[in-house]
């Protein structure tokens, strides 16, 4: 399932009021242009079931894809910067970088450009797949990554 960032509720197609459904489920269409997020159903935008908002990055304007686990949301726009949901602080991303460093709690995210691991035990991190630019979901026990497209690292 697919949450707001801001308010943790479902997130619905404006349309036709389905579901979005998560990436890692094979039922989540990617984004036909990087500043938007359509449903996988009718591909109209999604909005926010208890706002009934878009649902943005805070600097860009852009449409995140925001997971259940509640944890780092990814700006599909610019791939810049990422907005820890937990803790509401903001992360310097890498899109090219070897790190990503949360300023508040301090955790590591290895880049999966130069590293094989993705490491982010406190906040489940999202990441993009450097291969192929896919969300690739951390699990809870730092095992390795495997992009939901590519299965590559």
């Amino acid at each position: 399932l697919v949450l707001c960032c801001k308010c943790k509720a479902l997130v619905l197609c404006s349309k036709c009021q389905a579901l979005v459904l998560c990436c890692k489920l094979a039922r989540f269409r990617p984004p036909i242009s990087p500043a938007l997020v359509l449903c996988c159903k009718c591909k109209a935008l999604v909005l926010c079931c208890k706002y009934k908002a878009l649902v943005l990055c805070c600097k860009y304007k852009a449409l995140v894809l925001c997971c259940k686990c509640k944890a780092l949301v990814l700006c599909c726009k610019c791939k810049a910067l990422v907005l820890c949901c937990k803790c509401k602080a903001l992360v310097l991303c890498c899109k090219y970088k070897a790190l990503v460093l949360c300023c508040k709690c301090k955790a590591l995210v290895l880049c999966c450009k130069y590293k094989a691991l993705v490491l982010c035990c406190k906040y489940k991190a999202l990441v993009l797949c450097c291969k192929c630019k896919a969300l690739v979901l951390c699990c809870k026990c730092k095992a390795l990554v495997l992009c939901c497209k590519c299965k590559g690292l």
